[in-house]
């Protein structure tokens, strides 16, 4: 039952870390776009 939690809890970690890769990455790769 622990592991089926930690399980859970990892997925919702890594979830978030990738929504934050993700949107990093897709404001470094518009900034270049916008005018100065």
């Amino acid at each position: 039952m622990n592991f089926y939690y930690i399980f859970i809890i990892s997925a919702v970690f890594i979830e978030f870390i990738l929504a934050r890769i993700t949107g990093y990455l897709n404001i470094t790769s518009l900034s270049p776009k916008l005018p100065e």
